[in-house]
């Protein structure tokens, strides 16, 4: 007999988180705006309104009506907020100097990202002009000349320049560079990539194309030494070399993506394998990466001796380096926020709520970036982790057992006691794989709508494939970091790590080659209407 989601159980731990419903108050209101597009001069004044009524009223008998109160002016909140991100433009804003046509301009301003070069990709099925190497960043824009003379300038570009060559400038630098301005285009037809609409939501209204010439990108000024991003910067460059020095060229793309988050260096036909195969999440930086970070870190502070307190906040600390080193995306930093919240109420010595930690995450998400959380990749893990952390245990956990079955379970303990280790380990195994199979299945039910909505994808295959390529993901998790923190130090504890990582590593290739084989391994849907997907969650 199937278990029963007892709703109880789930109620009592919203009731016991009071930042559920202002998460949901809030995101309720950047959605609104985002289809709406409420002005600032309507939604600031009601929501102070509100604000205020709700103040005068707290302490009154008509609960009610505060509670309605303070979720409107949150929602009013929510709204305004994403306009003001949205909408407002500084009267320098660089993208008023652009053209739709484009116009050529001296450029000046900070290195905000780090520079990296997308590889060729030569033609196939679906690509009739092959795509030539060329290098991105954002550049956070100061001055501007496009024939009349400099003049003050603010706003982000992305800058795209047509070079294969490495970047001989980073993070902070002040650089001028020349080239196309131009505003990016929309959508070409409806329902189609909108690349216009991708990067207002990273806040850049600009591009710059800079063909590759001598003098065409100029660094004017380093960046600060002691700045913490060019520390990240330096980092992150250092452990890539040591991946390519240690690993064969066909497993670096993989580990660089496993490990740090750099999707440059793989190219399109293994990223689409995975994707296909629906284990793309282990290359993408996200929860399960920060968890296994988490408790590798925590494992080796306790067996140092260190105190319970200083274990947790040192795991909080590195665990959130880690998730800067990546590229602090939104399914990192959701992970990340939520380590903080539980570390904290270690250190703390205070109870963690798993529903007020959930919503916590989301919010600090959603106020760091609102757009974010109309990335899919956020998107999904969220849903992820929500199925995890309350659809999960009720499929897993034991039933209660009648007297009858307790005194058969009685009667197998004490078979138990006579049976080998080895045959105990086996069973305890056996029942773990189970657990993480239905745990598989229902985060793939629950994911697979979103999923199919933006990549026009269903993948039946990792329901298979999901649980060994994630134990050996991890794996190659674990071994990658021991490596690249040994390395400076140890350099044949390095070499030692080495091998199992580039055994993990190749061992997911594998499974992934040979799913692809399989009949029914994935599916293409077509495009569909947004509600089918709203409706399903």
């Amino acid at each position: 007999m199937a278990p029963t989601l007892p709703a109880s159980g789930l109620r009592e731990s919203i009731g016991q988180a009071p930042l559920v419903p202002v998460a949901l108050a809030f995101t309720a209101g950047i959605v609104a705006d985002r289809f709406l597009s409420v002005p600032l001069a309507a939604s600031v004044p009601l929501a102070a309104m509100l604000l205020f009524a709700w103040w005068r009223l707290q302490a009154e008998p008509a609960r009610l009506i505060s509670v309605v109160l303070s979720a409107s002016a949150l929602l009013l909140a929510g709204m305004a907020y994403h306009q003001w991100l949205r909408e407002t433009i500084a009267d320098d804003d660089v993208r008023l100097a652009a053209a739709r046509e484009g116009r050529i301009v001296r450029l000046r301003g900070t290195v905000q990202t780090k520079p990296e070069v997308a590889a060729a990709t030569p033609t196939t099925a679906l690509r009739a002009v092959p795509r030539k190497p060329v290098m991105r960043f954002v550049l956070s824009a100061t001055a501007i000349d496009h024939g009349s003379g400099w003049r003050t300038v603010s706003g982000a570009v992305q800058v795209t320049v047509a070079t294969e060559k490495h970047a001989w400038f980073d993070v902070g630098d002040r650089i001028e560079a020349t080239g196309t301005l131009s505003l990016p285009d929309g959508a070409a037809n409806p329902g189609s990539f909108d690349y216009a609409e991708f990067l207002l939501e990273q806040g850049i209204g600009a591009t710059l194309f800079v063909k590759e010439a001598s003098g065409a990108v100029v660094v004017l000024a380093e960046s600060d030494p002691w700045s913490p991003s060019r520390w990240l910067t330096a980092l992150r460059g250092q452990w890539l070399g040591l991946l390519r020095s240690y690993l064969p060229e066909e497993q670096f793309g993989v580990a660089a993506a496993l490990l740090l988050g750099e999707r440059t260096s793989l190219d399109d036909e293994t990223w689409e394998k995975y994707l296909h195969t629906g284990v793309i999440h282990v290359l993408a930086i996200s929860g399960q990466h920060l968890v296994v970070v988490a408790g590798l870190l925590w494992l080796l502070g306790r067996v140092a001796g260190w105190p319970r307190r200083a274990t947790a906040i040192a795991v909080c600390g590195l665990v959130f380096v880690y998730a800067l080193l990546t590229g602090a995306r939104p399914a990192t930093m959701r992970a990340a926020w939520m380590v903080l919240a539980l570390t904290g109420g270690m250190a703390l010595r205070r109870p963690v709520a798993p529903a007020n930690t959930f919503a916590l995450a989301w919010l600090l998400i959603a106020l760091v970036g609102p757009f974010d959380i109309f990335n899919v990749g956020c998107q999904l893990s969220f849903v992820a982790v929500a199925v995890l952390m309350w659809v999960v245990p009720y499929f897993t956990k034991e039933k209660e057992k009648s007297p009858e079955e307790q005194e058969a379970e009685a009667v197998a303990e004490l078979m138990n006691d006579m049976r080998s280790a080895a045959a105990l380990g086996v069973c305890l195994l056996g029942r773990r794989v189970r657990q993480l199979y239905v745990a598989t299945f229902l985060v793939w039910l629950a994911v697979t709508p979103l999923v199919a909505a933006r990549f026009h994808v269903i993948s039946p295959i990792a329901l298979v494939i999901g649980p060994p390529v994630v134990a050996l993901s991890s794996v190659a998790l674990l071994c990658g970091l021991v490596m690249l923190v040994t390395a400076p130090l140890v350099g044949s504890a390095a070499l030692l790590c080495a091998q199992p990582l580039a055994w993990s590593l190749q061992r997911c290739s594998s499974i992934v080659d040979w799913s692809l084989g399989l009949p029914g391994a994935y599916l293409y849907v077509p495009d569909l209407p947004p509600w089918w997907c709203w409706t399903f969650y």
